[in-house]
């Protein structure tokens, strides 16, 4: 059983905190409704044997958190001073089934990718408080820059601070400056590791842009 197809243009930026227990404090002051607690989020990337998706800048993700979501992205374009990606996105039964369904079809896993993400609602912003195997993020996705400015201004987050890319971009960063072995973001293959400063969010701004 599935639900109908949602398509919209994702709009998000993110920055990277030190602690998310003032993020937390500063929602609670402004009364924003929690979407969702704080579940462990699976993530698998799909792509073809010869990555054709990766080719054409495109994303096929099946995600399980709250419920089991299979999402398709475009090319990231210009929305304004930002740039936002075409996305359809559906609800789906069964995470397993649904993964079976895509390998059957020529797909396969090239990365699979966790966080702890908990979700309130700002306004039109939702606001993801994510918690990855290499630091701790705020994420803001809205409908223009405009009500992400605002919403960063009011989490007291400086907007030269954002930036506009992927956790997984960070993870490929991270892989080459410091010769990382997992090939996986999971916190089962970070365990372990002690990572230094890890240059973020500048490097990160790097990435998006190249």
């Amino acid at each position: 059983m599935t639900t109908p197809a949602a398509a919209h243009l994702e709009i998000e930026v993110k920055a990277r905190v030190a602690d998310l227990a003032p993020l937390r404090a500063a929602l609670a002051a402004r009364a924003a409704a929690q979407e969702q607690p704080r579940l462990l989020e699976v993530n698998l990337r799909f792509d073809t044997p010869a990555a054709m998706l990766a080719q054409r800048g495109e994303i096929l993700r099946l995600r399980r958190s709250r419920d089991v979501r299979l999402t398709h992205k475009r090319p990231a374009q210009p929305a304004g001073e930002l740039l936002g990606r075409p996305e359809v996105e559906v609800v789906v039964e069964d995470f397993e089934a649904t993964r079976e369904v895509l390998e059957r079809s020529g797909f396969v896993v090239v990365v699979r990718y966790e966080k702890y993400r908990a979700l309130y609602a700002l306004g039109t912003v939702q606001v993801a408080l994510d918690e990855l195997p290499f630091g701790e993020f705020v994420e803001l996705e809205g409908p223009s820059a405009q009500a992400l400015q605002g919403a960063a201004r009011e989490l007291g987050l400086p907007w030269s601070q954002v930036f506009q890319g992927s956790y997984l971009s960070i993870f490929g960063w991270l892989r080459a400056h410091y010769g990382l072995t997992a090939r996986n973001l999971t916190f089962a293959e970070f365990a372990g590791i002690e990572l230094a400063d890890l240059g973020l969010p500048q490097s990160a701004a790097e990435i998006a842009h190249r």
